[in-house]
């Protein structure tokens, strides 16, 4: 038995109708989260995030403020984050995405059963009265400490469903090839109960035309759903996301994943995709293999796009430490880009792909833009890299048709594969977890001075972290060139010392609209690699932190981290000769045998013995001892046991 962390996603689906605006909540039904592990359990950080967009036909009316609350006991209490800083209109239809922390709601009312309940309630408050919000959504993200002990699991999966290349017809249509997998084969633990299964569906509102429209959606030949309709009057650029609960979606066959709109004649929502997400409960002792879902750092490039033959490439390193035969399925990267209003191509790959051209056409002004590109071989382009155990390589790269017009591109890996299960159980595999460290309800502004509110808590003592990346929102920034960074300081003992250290900064150009961004930072070259890693110019995850940002024309702003980490364990042992004396006290470091890293050092004993904790063993590393400058000498290479 041993302390765990994991995180799992709920989702509350759609509000479809229009919302007045106001300083009232409009609050849902109770919603059933299951968690079965119920010994020792503390949540640690559950995350309410929300994003609405507005609907008014006459856009003029500033936002001055919004309300977000959460309820475990139906009600009767609620823990509430609110906001009275004021945006001022831009001009255009305009959409809002906060985070805010509601783990205090579950650490006093959840209560301590495999399952309780959850509500939401929401405002958004404007300057004058008229304006309406549609297709509101929410979904919790809850990351908690358990015992592993527990014989049932549960665990999320965030399966990519590739963006369409282009804009929506009226036509219901097939976005890729049955994109939706077979369940029952897909996910390989054993006894699997489905406990919440949905879409969560990004587009770019981007209309061709000045009609409302709305975003509909359909598996295979059933009945499509239509959700909210989204004024088209204005021309505005919009990002619509919707969430599409199918609990009742067969589970042991593929399906097709179709979307159109359902305006009379134009073109609309650009890039439509986004994921499948599904939490089950699975029986701990009787799986034998492992799916694992991963959220790692995929690219950033914070400058503008060039065009071919200038192209961003970017390299990130992926470690796999899990068992057994490794098998790459349904994986994808989430992009985020900032567009101009003039119309241009992004053309996108992953390793050696022929490149995908989004092209995200139509509309006034700038605004962002979000879409999903597979990289597993049932993707459009095909297999964008090869996995296995070891060191993987993943290269991003990109260019547009026009230069100048796309900028600030990051990314998440939303990395999908099976492998053995680690010696220990499950939870001792890698998987990845969340922390929302700065809440969205905090004063608007250009530069923001903030203390980490939640600090990510690894409980093992032993651990490898795989990845760190630093995922910023920004909602409501404006301007026609911005610019974004973001610090972090140093705690005592870290690199040089106290102080500033820079993260990551974003420039581009953009329009005068209102808008949601994501910067996507991957960073761990910046934190530790395993625990109590040697290498002193790294920040320990565990520490809590002060972060500085600054954008050019200020942001609802909040900061969440995805630590991806395992608890498996290896040894580097061996007994040196040739010594004087007893054998004690001598100095032993390890390196990779490829790249000359170090991995760690230790001290012999008595006899020259040595032992040394590792966390992986598919690559190859020699070890080096030193007693004098005549007593001195070099392993052969091999990987730890």
């Amino acid at each position: 038995m041993a302390l765990r962390v994991k995180t799992v996603e709920y989702a509350f689906g759609t509000v479809t109708s229009d919302i007045a605006e106001g300083t009232s909540f409009t609050d849902s039904s109770d919603l059933t989260i299951y968690i079965p592990e119920t010994t020792s359990r503390t949540f640690r950080s559950v995350t309410l995030e929300v994003l609405a967009s507005d609907n008014h036909a006459t856009p003029g009316a500033d936002l001055a403020g919004w309300g977000v609350r959460a309820s475990c006991n139906s009600g009767t209490n609620w823990t509430t984050a609110t906001d009275a800083s004021a945006v001022v209109d831009s001009g255009e239809n305009m959409d809002w995405m906060v985070q805010v922390d509601v783990t205090a709601e579950f650490t006093a009312r959840f209560g301590s059963g495999s399952s309780g309940t959850c509500r939401w309630g929401f405002y958004f408050d404007y300057s004058t009265t008229g304006p309406t919000l549609t297709n509101v959504t929410a979904k919790l993200i809850i990351t908690y400490e358990y015992d592993d002990s527990a014989t049932t699991q549960i665990k999320t999966v965030r399966i990519p469903i590739e963006s369409a290349l282009g804009q929506l017809s009226n036509t219901l249509t097939e976005i890729g090839t049955n994109q939706v997998p077979n369940l029952s084969t897909f996910l390989p633990e054993a006894s699997i109960t489905y406990r919440q299964v949905f879409f969560e569906i990004w587009a770019n509102y981007m209309p061709s035309a000045t009609l409302s429209t709305a975003l509909c959606l359909s598996l295979d030949a059933e009945s499509e759903v239509v959700f909210g309709t989204i004024q088209g009057a204005n021309s505005s650029r919009q990002t619509t996301r919707v969430l599409w609960t199918r609990n009742d979606m067969t589970t042991n066959a593929t399906h097709a994943f179709k979307a159109r709109h359902n305006g009379a004649s134009g073109n609309y929502y650009s890039q439509v995709g986004g994921f499948l997400v599904v939490t089950y409960e699975y029986s701990e002792s009787s799986t034998t293999t492992v799916m694992n879902s991963l959220v790692l750092g995929a690219f950033n490039d914070p400058v503008d796009v060039l065009t071919t033959g200038n192209d961003s490439k970017i390299e990130h390193k992926i470690v796999i430490t899990d068992p057994d035969t490794v098998t790459l399925r349904q994986s994808g990267i989430f992009s985020h880009f900032i567009h101009l209003a003039t119309s241009t191509t992004l053309n996108f790959k992953a390793g050696s792909q022929t490149a995908r051209a989004y092209t995200p056409t139509g509309g006034a002004g700038g605004g962002s833009i979000h879409f999903m590109h597979r990289i597993d071989s049932g993707g459009a382009a095909g297999a964008g890299i090869s996995l296995a155990r070891g060191e993987n390589t993943l290269t991003v790269g990109f260019y547009a048709n026009t230069t100048d017009l796309l900028s600030a591109g990051s990314g998440l890996l939303i990395l999908n594969y099976t492998s053995g299960k680690a010696s220990g159980g499950t939870p001792k595999n890698t998987h990845t977890t969340h922390w929302l460290s700065i809440n969205s309800d905090r004063a608007w502004g250009g530069f923001i001075l903030e203390n980490q509110a939640i600090t990510p808590n690894i409980p093992e003592t032993n651990y490898g972290i795989t990845d760190v990346v630093i995922d910023v929102l920004a909602s409501g920034f404006q301007t026609s060139v911005f610019n974004f960074h973001l610090l972090i300081e140093n705690a005592n003992g870290e690199g040089p010392g106290a102080g500033w250290r820079f993260i990551g900064s974003a420039f581009g150009d953009t329009g005068n609209e209102r808008q949601i961004h994501k910067f996507i930072l991957p960073v761990k070259g910046q934190f530790y690699r395993w625990a109590s890693d040697s290498d002193s110019s790294r920040m320990n995850p565990e520490t809590t932190h002060t972060w500085q940002f600054f954008s050019s024309n200020g942001s609802h702003q909040a900061l969440a981290i995805w630590l991806t980490h395992h608890a498996m364990t290896f040894t580097v042992s061996g007994t040196v000769s040739g010594y004087s004396g007893d054998g004690s006290g001598i100095t032993i470091e390890v390196f990779r045998s490829d790249t000359g890293e170090k991995i760690g050092s230790t001290t012999t004993s008595a006899g020259g013995t040595y032992s040394l904790t590792v966390y992986q063993n598919a690559i190859n590393l020699y070890s080096t001892a030193r007693q004098d400058s005549t007593h001195l000498g070099r392993s052969d290479n091999g990987v730890a046991a």
